[in-house]
């Protein structure tokens, strides 16, 4: 009988497979005589996956951080702004307030992602799925949004059959998924004549929900990455996003056992669609 004593550990990555081997060495001794030295067992461990994965937890938390420091900054200027100019003017005082108020309910918004990002994927999120009057669930969504100040301008429309029959669904999550959505097509609709447009169809053996919205569209090459956490557009429109809105919806809506697609020509505005069995 032997005993092995752990050396140290090393890892290289093999050219022609890409894949990270860590190696360790263990020098095996005599049983009976500690500084009899047998050999050395040389094991090799493929630890690509664990290296992809704190490369790709790095890489959230860092987006997490900047996400969270853009906000953060413009609260504390605001703020500073008010502290500073104690007698400023009613003009500044209501800018001020009213950005502070956005500011925070972005990060109010981006943390409520996160976490029901968080609790899907640790398979902590349970599925409670009850008979839902759609007519009634996405006129009470519709509602809601259309109070938003962002839509004050523009045309919001939904489109249902109010002789629907109750869906099977869970729909707080379902609710939050709609809610994405719609949010994604409040920020990159035209806004010019941007149209957001809700709906509900009955497609045999399917539900099939969609938002669809005017404007710039998405174009093909993007199309397969939508869905990816943390891409955004923002680097073209400009617009200000987190990433993390449409990787929810797709977990909410696999969590069904449906499926999502995007339809979009650039320049054309896209359709965000989403089905699952009845």
């Amino acid at each position: 009988m032997v005993k092995a004593y752990q050396h140290d550990e090393s890892d290289i990555i093999v050219a022609e497979t890409g894949k990270r081997v860590a190696i360790s060495a263990f020098p095996l001794y005599s049983q009976k005589n500690d500084k009899q030295l047998l050999g050395t067992v040389i094991v090799f461990r493929d630890i690509t996956h664990e290296s992809v994965e704190q490369k790709s937890n790095g890489e959230f938390i860092a987006h997490v951080a900047h996400e969270l420091k853009a906000p953060l900054n413009v609260l504390f200027m605001y703020s500073e702004t008010l502290l500073d100019h104690a007698d400023a003017s009613r003009e500044l005082t209501i800018e001020a307030a009213n950005v502070i108020h956005d500011e925070t309910e972005r990060i109010a918004q981006m943390i409520d992602n996160l976490l029901n990002l968080t609790m899907i994927e640790m398979g902590t999120v349970a599925m409670r799925r009850q008979r839902v009057k759609v007519a009634d669930f996405l006129e009470d969504i519709y509602q809601t949004m259309s109070r938003n100040k962002l839509v004050e301008t523009m045309e919001f429309d939904l489109k249902l059959d109010h002789d629907l029959v109750t869906v099977q669904m869970d729909k707080n999550l379902v609710r939050v998924c709609i809610n994405n959505l719609i949010s994604n097509a409040i920020k990159y609709h035209d806004k010019e004549k941007g149209k957001i447009d809700i709906f509900f169809e009955d497609r045999d053996n399917m539900w099939c929900f969609g938002v669809n919205y005017d404007g710039p569209g998405i174009p093909e090459q993007f199309q397969h990455k939508v869905f990816q956490i943390f891409q955004t557009m923002e680097a073209r429109d400009k617009v200000e996003s987190t990433g993390i809105g449409l990787s929810i919806v797709q977990k909410i809506v696999e969590e069904h056992g449906g499926k999502i697609w995007v339809e979009s020509e650039d320049g054309k505005g896209a359709a965000f669609k989403f089905t699952w069995p009845k």
